[in-house]
Order: structure tokens, then sequence, then C-alpha cells
């Protein structure tokens, strides 16, 4: 039957009312979609963002874009490990007391992710940390960085799968002279290392010399060559130094600088990072064989 006049009207009017709301709907969702910190639920456990990345992922600072919320006075902690190995009895005295049991490690990893997840911590890679600190702004009050020197062969086989495990990223400090000795990680596991987007290689010098001990012309070879040697193999930059045994001279700022590396590390134990003189001169905290869970806690707990 036909209706008539006024009522063709009413129903016409009614029909593009509500497709220009839809589509008005339709638009603000694409556009909230768009936005990284707008999510999209998948079901309960994963939520993936427009990028793809799960939430594990997503609690990573991403060093490559400026944090939206900045902590200009962050608490940095920049911790050190040589060995996470389980010490045999023929071990040398120096060994045992730097070797991190393979358990204590993996708690100490575990506990770490708990603390980032929870958002008491940003754990950060070391090439971000030197963005963050020329932007000086953080993504947390509370960073945690994790080092380990010498590149013996358990930093290849027993820290770093831990470390992937619990998401927790890592700098190695590679003496160049030393790859494929007996005990040391190859260039081959060097390279693997490297091409992980978890870790990150950094310099120990050549051939493991105290920098205030040698001439100016060999601390250049230790410092400038052993550089060459790790970006060759690897295809990146290396932009971090490592002291040996956390000695510098009075030449090393100047050669770091010139030599063009970013920051470098001492072992001035438990000092805050706040606390080093320049960027070539950073503080550390090792970490012993003694070490507790607590320990890692008790740091997040700064306000």
């Amino acid at each position: 039957m036909k209706q008539p006049k006024g009522q063709r009207r009413i129903h016409v009017l009614g029909i593009t009312l509500v497709s220009s709301m839809a589509a008005a709907l339709a638009f603000s969702f694409q556009v909230l979609s768009s936005l990284r910190f707008f999510p999209v639920v998948t079901d309960a456990k994963t939520i993936v963002s427009d990028t793809g990345s799960t939430l594990e992922n997503a609690r990573r600072p991403l060093g490559t874009q400026k944090p939206e919320i900045c902590f200009p006075d962050a608490s940095v902690h920049i911790f050190m490990y040589h060995y996470v190995r389980d010490p045999v009895p023929k071990d040398a005295k120096i060994t045992v007391q730097l070797s991190v049991p393979v358990r204590a490690f993996e708690g100490h990893m575990k506990t770490v992710r708990e603390l980032a997840d929870s958002w008491k911590i940003a754990v950060v890679s070391l090439p971000d940390l030197q963005k963050y600190r020329e932007w000086n702004c953080y993504p947390n009050r509370n960073v945690f960085v994790f080092t380990d020197d010498d590149g013996w062969i358990d930093a290849y086989a027993g820290l770093a799968p831990i470390a992937k495990k619990y998401a927790v990223p890592f700098s190695f400090g590679i003496i160049a002279s030393r790859l494929g000795a007996p005990g040391f990680v190859s260039a081959k596991e060097v390279a693997a290392l490297a091409r992980d987007p978890l870790f990150s290689i950094a310099s120990h010098s050549v051939s493991h010399s105290d920098q205030d001990a040698i001439s100016e012309p060999a601390e250049r070879r230790e410092i400038c060559e052993s550089k060459i040697i790790l970006e060759r193999l690897t295809g990146k930059p290396v932009a971090a130094f490592v002291y040996p045994a956390g000695r510098m001279s009075v030449n090393s700022s100047k050669i770091l600088r010139e030599c063009g590396y970013d920051l470098a590390f001492t072992t001035h134990y438990g000092a805050p990072w706040k606390e080093s003189k320049t960027r070539y001169d950073i503080n550390r905290t090792r970490v012993y064989p003694e070490t507790k869970n607590a320990f890692f806690e008790k740091l997040a707990d700064f306000r």
C-alpha cells in the first residue's frame, strides 16, 4: 500500500540519520584504533595493538620514540654480571666470587620481569638508555639496565637463554682478541647475540689491558680497534665501552669521544648513575653470588 507523502519523508529522514550515525561511529572507532595506546581485545589473555604486539612486548619501553610521560629524575641502576654458572671445586677464588649460580640468576630475572610487569620499573637496553639520557626523559622513575662483562661462553649458553625467557635486555662487553679462545664466546656466537633485538654488544677493549697502565697510543688501539672489529663482526654500531677492571686513564674520555663511543662504564660499585661525572664514567652495581631477589625489589621501591 502506498504510504502518505509525509510518512515517506519521515521514513527517508530516519534512514539517513541512522546511516550518518553509523558512519560517524565507524570513523571514530577507526581513529581510536590507529592510536598506539588503544588496544583491540581479541581474548582474555592477549591484547593486540595496531602493530600486532602482545601485551608483554608492549610493556617494553620503545627507545625509538620519546616516552609520553617523562621522569627526568629517574633512579637508574646498571647491573654488572660476569659468570652465570655453578662453580666447580677447581675454580679460582676470583671465579667463584664472580659466579652467579644459574638458579639464582633465573630468580633475579623472574623478579625483574615481575617488577617490570607491575610497572614498578622499566627495564631498558643500553642503546635505549643513551636516547633517554639525551632527552633527560625516562619511561619510569626506576630504570634497570643489565650488562655482562668479558664474553665468557656461559654468557651465550647460560645467561642469554634465561634473559630471553624473561625478556630482559642485556649488553655484552666483549674482549675482541679473545673471540673463540678457550672458555670464551666465538665470533659466530657474538654475531648471533647481536642479531637478537633483546641484546646488544659493547666493547671491552682488544686485550683487557688496564687503560691507566698503558701508553696513550696503546690505549687508543685498545679502544678504537676493538670497536672496529666488533662492528665488522656484528654489522651494527658498537656505542658503549666497558673499562677493563673499571680503570680509566686521563686520556680515556678524549679517546672514546674521538673513536665515536656514546657511553663508557666503570666499576664504581653501587653508586647511582646520576652521580657519574660524565657519560664516559658511568657507575654500575656488581651482582654477587649471594645477591638475593629482594635486592632488586628494594631498589624498585624508590619514589
